[in-house]
């Protein structure tokens, strides 16, 4: 059977003809005289694709009629009915076993299925389609706040196959999503394991290494270590901290197509300067030279996030930081640039450098408060090591992202496949 002959077998349907909508208006409140709820809200439905009872859920009231209406059963799909931008539309979760006492929170709309007709969880994958989003952007309305009206909702068509075959699409895809998710909570307690790993190394050294310690202004560390502000581990004829140029001096309409690359936060965020096209010319560059960058420079971020940088390879093509980034260079012989970085990522850095940030509605360090903050310097030797057990630690991390990712890939692949028909899931097919 050819894929055109399929999709004439799947009319699609409205959704009006197989789930009854109902639109929530339980607030948040504690109101005396009503009875206590779980209340589902809007970012347990945004955060999380089936809802379940482990979830920790707000504590509110409704009244009996607002429970007989809007508490959850199992097999309701729940989505976000109103947004500050159009794509948060529609997004669904399914209740994907009995919860007690849960109601559906304002902001929210229920999508119960008729169960003869529409099965919940194949529901909650056909409306997390491309197609479905693009119906929930068109009918959504609004100029700065965006929502769904019951109708409006009621017009968004989905394919329907006959629910025997509904329920072996969505067994087929949550096979996957639990390959996902446990892959997903293996990185959460590696990430863990790493976060106390490190408050151990950069505190107390590597394991039996040191017997003897003392207390300093940062706190007790071993006692060969020494205590170094940042701005006094610079290289020769370079200053240790180095602010990008004013802005005045680094316009947009200065950038050309080829030339000098200008590193920026984004490139640090993502963790790959290969990334962006931003350039200047010669003469530019030649102005604003005491910004460039060169192998073994450690580029920091100072608006915004913080504990996130980057080492400048070998590789690198020569260009300058933009005002958003910082350049550190600091002496190999003193201080390795990637044990700097590990430092930067620890808690307790991240807090000393979110504290000494200053703005309001966007935090801003500056180069006085990086070159006065104070770490505990390990020798050369223990550093090494330290980034060594570090870097293993990352390498396993990556291996189970990249595990994540493939089997992300395969679900987007299999979706676009079983929901449109194309692949056909044999009657005699039992997913395991």
């Amino acid at each position: 059977m050819n894929s055109a002959s399929v999709r004439v077998n799947w009319c699609p349907a409205a959704l009006a003809s197989v789930v009854q909508v109902r639109l929530s208006s339980v607030d948040k409140k504690t109101t005396p005289g009503e009875r206590a709820v779980r209340l589902c809200n809007y970012s347990d439905v945004y955060e999380n694709s089936v809802l379940r009872a482990k979830t920790h859920y707000m504590e509110a009231t409704a009244t009996e009629r607002e429970i007989e209406r809007c508490q959850l059963r199992c097999g309701d799909v729940v989505i976000t009915k109103d947004s500050e931008t159009p794509d948060d539309i529609g997004v669904p979760a399914v209740v994907g076993e009995a919860i007690a006492n849960l109601v559906c929170g304002y902001h929210l709309a229920i999508l119960r299925p008729n169960e003869h007709l529409l099965h919940g969880d194949y529901l909650r994958y056909a409306l997390s389609t491309g197609a479905a989003k693009r119906q929930f952007r068109m009918y959504a309305n609004g100029i700065t706040r965006f929502g769904l009206r019951s109708a409006d909702i009621g017009r968004v068509r989905i394919p329907l196959p006959p629910v025997v075959e509904q329920r072996k699409i969505s067994a087929i895809l949550s096979s996957v999503d639990d390959a996902i998710e446990k892959t997903q909570a293996v990185i959460d307690q590696v990430q863990v394991i790493k976060s106390g790993l490190m408050q151990e190394l950069f505190t107390s050294g590597l394991p039996g290494r040191h017997t003897q310690f003392r207390r300093t202004s940062i706190g007790r560390i071993p006692k060969i270590w020494s205590v170094d502000r940042i701005g006094d581990l610079g290289q020769e004829g370079r200053p240790a901290v180095k602010a990008g140029p004013f802005g005045s001096s680094l316009k947009k309409s200065f950038y050309v197509s080829a030339g000098y690359r200008v590193y920026g936060q984004e490139q640090v965020l993502a963790g790959d300067l290969s990334q962006g096209n931003y350039y200047i010319d010669e003469e530019r560059f030649q102005s604003l030279k005491s910004c460039a960058v060169k192998s073994g420079d450690i580029l920091m971020s100072l608006v915004g996030t913080f504990g996130r940088a980057i080492v400048v390879s070998e590789d690198h093509e020569p260009g300058i930081i933009n005002p958003r980034l910082v350049r550190l260079s600091l002496d190999p012989l003193l201080i390795l640039p990637e044990f700097f970085c590990y430092w930067l990522q620890c808690v307790q850095t991240r807090k000393a450098l979110a504290g000494a940030a200053q703005g309001g509605t966007m935090s801003v360090l500056n180069t006085g408060i990086i070159k006065t903050l104070s770490l505990g310097r390990p020798p050369v030797d223990e550093q090494a090591e330290i980034v060594a057990a570090l870097k293993a630690i990352d390498r396993r991390l990556d291996r189970e992202d990249a595990t994540r990712a493939a089997a992300s890939h395969v679900k987007s692949a299999l979706m676009s496949v079983l929901l449109t028909g194309e692949l056909r899931v044999p009657p005699d097919l039992e997913p395991e």
